[in-house]
């Protein structure tokens, strides 16, 4: 990911290599920090077959170059929107995904998020169009409370053309008191397998962040499945 952005009370422009519009805002995901384990990312832990190259996640997390737009929050409310044109529109293929090559896409949605106390709330739902994997409606929501939250997420795409939808869906929950966070979720998508992930974050001290987590992955029609674990600490200024 490489970007410039330009902010003012216009809202936000972004020019660069970023994953989509859909994708940057979506809120239905519960993510360990850094996103390293997960349940719906793009981040899987493994290397093997079972779990490569058939997962997918809310909107497109590409890297493909684009420009974007991300309107002011009013009272919670935001839209925004994101154009991707061809890599190789200049002759310089810039993208780490070939798929792209020759290929413009969109991604537009809006988005709502707000606390009532000590209650908070957060919806977005995203279109992506031209997509060269096939055209996504994505919904997501979270609700939280004492320390307690709930994500869910839906999305349906067409990967090889109207009628034949592959729909989607994931489940998240985490819970935090004092330095500890405890997460973890599931997701299922249709025609491609499995996956869930749990994860135990504790706080060092402060901006660093000690995790330990499991992930597993099962695709349909691979031999086989994965699952394994990892340790990590995260430092943040």
């Amino acid at each position: 990911e490489n970007y410039g952005t330009i902010s003012g009370s216009f809202g936000t422009i972004l020019i660069g290599a970023n994953d989509d519009a859909v994708y940057n805002n979506h809120v239905g995901t519960i993510y360990a920090p850094g996103a390293r384990i997960g349940y719906y990312d793009s981040f899987r832990l493994f290397g093997g077959a079972a779990s490569q190259g058939t997962f997918s996640q809310a909107g497109v997390a590409s890297d493909q170059i684009g420009i974007h737009y991300t309107s002011p929050s009013l009272s919670g409310f935001q839209v925004y929107g994101s154009y991707h044109p061809s890599s190789n529109s200049d002759g310089g293929t810039d993208t780490n995904n070939p798929v792209f090559e020759n290929a413009d896409y969109y991604a537009i949605g809006a988005s709502y998020n707000g606390d009532f106390g000590d209650f908070g709330f957060g919806i977005s739902a995203g279109y992506t169009g031209d997509h060269p994997g096939g055209d996504l409606i994505t919904v997501g929501a979270n609700v939280s409370a004492s320390g307690f939250t709930v994500a869910g997420s839906y999305e349906n795409t067409d990967p090889t053309g109207p009628g034949n939808d592959r729909d989607e869906y994931a489940f998240g929950a985490q819970y935090s008191t004092g330095p500890w966070t405890i997460g973890g979720g599931f997701r299922d998508e249709e025609t491609v397998g499995e996956q869930g992930a749990a994860w135990v974050t504790y706080g060092l001290a402060p901006g660093v962040l000690f995790t330990a987590g499991v992930e597993y992955s099962d695709a349909n029609g691979v031999a086989g499945s994965d699952f394994g674990g990892l340790a990590f600490l995260t430092m943040r200024f």
